[in-house]
């Protein structure tokens, strides 16, 4: 397959909150890895928090 064809086939897109994304997902894997359930509501409020920390808007950034 070429290049070209790869990236028509294959696309991804880059999220607006990377840093965000990136320290959220290490939060859920260790809660995974630990076997700890996390209802949606934890997520949300931690990701929340996360958001907080980095300074990101509530205007700019809704956890859902």
């Amino acid at each position: 397959m070429s290049d070209e064809v790869k990236e028509k086939t294959f696309r991804s897109s880059v999220g607006r909150f990377t840093e965000l994304e990136d320290m959220f997902y290490i939060w859920s894997d260790s809660m995974r890895r630990a076997n700890l359930h996390v209802p949606p509501s934890i997520a949300i409020a931690k990701a929340k928090s996360i958001a907080l920390s980095l300074s990101i808007p509530e205007t700019n950034f809704k956890a859902s």
